[in-house]
């Protein structure tokens, strides 16, 4: 299959989210290695935007996600649109969470679209039959702290990128912005559940 450049999306993003840090409510830093690493929960307040911005990013920009009023019973609650032209690529080889990022004490899941550039879960892309090789990679980590040196150097080992290419976005999922990415991820869970399922 054709690469649909996710990364090169996802980075532009990013970059966007760094250039209007202060309107998202997060932060960016360089570690001394090189990786960029944009705070949208650990650290900072996050917030609704920075949430969308996230969910995107997850998508390897793919995905479009908005906000939508929702009636349940009469009440209205907040609520998430979410679509995409290409739902496998999107949601499995870049949304999902099936990466998971453990170096010493340090724990997060990585979903976004490195994924589909180290291709470390072989079995899901060899069904997706889908691979990016790209110089520069943005994952996203869902943990409660912020990633160091180790953690990137061992994302860019198993990535074959050198630890200034990459990119980490990071939120807990119990944040705001990490609330809307959950929620956004509605179009791959269900095609997770159709793939485990059958």
């Amino acid at each position: 299959m054709t690469s649909l450049a996710m990364n090169e999306q996802a980075e532009e993003i990013a970059d966007s989210m760094v250039e209007h840090a202060a309107l998202l409510r997060v932060r960016s830093q360089t570690l001394p290695g090189g990786a960029r690493v944009i705070d949208a929960g650990v650290e900072v307040d996050g917030g609704y935007d920075a949430g969308l911005a996230l969910a995107e990013v997850c998508m390897g920009g793919l995905g479009n996600v908005a906000y939508t009023p929702l009636q349940v019973g009469g009440t209205s609650w907040p609520g998430l649109t979410v679509w995409t032209d290409h739902p496998a690529v999107a949601c499995m080889a870049s949304q999902y969470a099936g990466w998971a990022i453990s170096v010493d004490k340090f724990f997060a899941m990585g979903s976004g679209p490195l994924r589909a550039h180290a291709r470390v879960e072989k079995e899901l892309f060899e069904r997706l039959g889908y691979a990016e090789e790209v110089d520069h990679g943005v994952l996203v980590l869902e943990g409660r702290t912020l990633p160091d040196d180790a953690v990137a150097e061992w994302v860019a080992e198993k990535a074959r990128l050198q630890p200034s290419k990459l990119t980490f976005v990071v939120a807990p999922t119990a944040s705001l912005a990490g609330g809307v990415q959950i929620s956004a991820r509605i179009l791959e869970t269900g095609l997770h559940k159709m793939e485990v399922l059958g």
